[in-house]
């Protein structure tokens, strides 16, 4: 089983004219759990601030990728998807009760590299 573990970023599409969202996932599995945070622009909730957050639940069967995003004080967005051969890149859809359209997300290697950096300097910084 691949683990999923790590940084992700993607988008997600309504279903209508509306632009898609952009959005940043920390994501932690453990045997066959997910679980992590959503960081997201705020495109629907007014007097939200800028950014929105949203805990992770979900679960890995196979190449079948469900999870929940739970936005802290609001609604569940459900989400199903598949995860590529290659484990790099996660496609589905999202539904809010009937409502829903579509996402995509891909390993950000960029910002794992990027967090692995910051740590070298905490470490370094540390050593002296």
């Amino acid at each position: 089983m691949q683990d999923l573990s790590g940084y992700w970023s993607g988008q997600y599409f309504y279903g209508d004219s509306r632009p898609p969202v952009d959005f940043d996932i920390e994501l932690t599995h453990i045997a066959s759990k997910l679980s992590g945070i959503i960081t997201e622009p705020n495109s629907f909730e007014p007097g939200g601030g800028a950014l929105l957050s949203a805990d992770i639940t979900g679960a890995l069967a196979g190449s079948v990728v469900k999870f929940i995003k739970s936005y802290k004080g609001g609604h569940d967005v459900r989400y199903v998807g598949q995860l590529s051969p290659e484990g790099d890149v996660i496609t589905g859809d999202w539904t809010i009760i009937s409502y829903g359209g579509s996402f995509a997300m891909r390993r950000d290697l960029g910002r794992k590299d990027e967090v692995e950096m910051l740590r070298r300097v905490v470490v370094d910084q540390n050593a002296y």
